[in-house]
């Protein structure tokens, strides 16, 4: 044979793995899981990047907004750091780890003080719930989900500054009010006699519903829908939970509104008035 045929016939197989490698690659991006337990909202996806000393990477949607990440000891905790403009900020226990929230002109920071930061340039309060509702889930190490507490403020959830819990006197259900003085009051219905608030909300005002999100935090499904008349709404099915705001418009009162919902936890003692949970609604 001559060795010119055997060159050849070694190219052409070279060639051939060749390019059955490029078509697959070792780690595609699929594979690759989010940070910190991340749960991803529908249509978002993750990508992994390369980082010098530090996890880096995005998360985003196919209409282009995206979050992007930074975490690890050497990325500190870039919300805390001092910066000109800033609209507002927030600070809320999250999964048992301090999350620091801080909103510029520009772009919106939040970093949890275990030194994961994310940041992203949200062109609406749809942007802005998608930000705050993936964040929300970050959580390195998976908390028990029976760990139970004292408190009569439904599901434990934890208060922002300047905001008061009062209990109301409700006939089939728990009711009451998260207000803040001359601010945003958050009224909540609990119960199977409840219902959903949000996807019914969905369901009859199509025409009025400005977004619709569902996300899992803590293992339980929350569903958040927005109208164009400012009314917000956020349910937990599981324990048929109903938070709902009113006349909802600024940017600051909807970060509010949910970085409250999401310290929701399912079990707890209530020394108040019994909830008829029954396990769904």
């Amino acid at each position: 044979m001559c060795s010119c045929n055997v060159g050849l016939a070694v190219l052409y197989s070279a060639v051939w793995v060749f390019g059955w490698l490029i078509q697959v690659p070792v780690h595609p991006v699929w594979q690759v899981p989010p940070p910190g337990n991340i749960q991803l909202l529908d249509g978002y996806t993750h990508e992994r990047r390369l980082g010098k000393d530090s996890r880096v990477g995005v998360i985003k949607k196919t209409d282009g907004f995206s979050i992007g990440y930074d975490i690890g000891k050497m990325a500190g905790n870039q919300a805390k750091q001092p910066r000109p403009n800033v609209k507002w900020s927030k600070t809320q226990s999250v999964n048992g780890d301090i999350l620091t929230i801080v909103s510029s002109p520009e772009r919106i920071f939040a970093s949890f003080d275990s030194s994961a930061n994310f940041n992203a340039t949200p062109k609406n309060n749809s942007d802005l719930a998608d930000f705050l509702l993936t964040i929300a889930t970050y959580s390195p190490k998976l908390s028990p989900d029976d760990v139970r507490a004292t408190s009569t403020i439904p599901g434990n959830i934890k208060l922002l500054p300047g905001y008061k819990h009062k209990h109301r006197q409700g006939i089939d259900t728990w009711t009451g009010t998260i207000e803040r003085t001359n601010g945003l009051g958050i009224d909540y219905d609990i119960g199977s006699l409840a219902g959903n608030y949000a996807l019914g909300s969905f369901e009859r005002e199509k025409n009025k519903v400005v977004w619709f999100k569902k996300q899992y935090i803590n293992n339980l499904e929350l569903m958040v829908t927005y109208l164009n008349d400012g009314a917000l709404e956020a349910t937990f099915p599981a324990t048929c939970a109903n938070f709902i705001a009113s006349k909802v418009t600024a940017d600051e009162d909807i970060a509010d509104f949910l970085t409250m919902i999401v310290t929701y936890r399912e079990r707890v003692e209530i020394k108040a008035k019994p909830t008829p949970w029954d396990g769904g609604c």
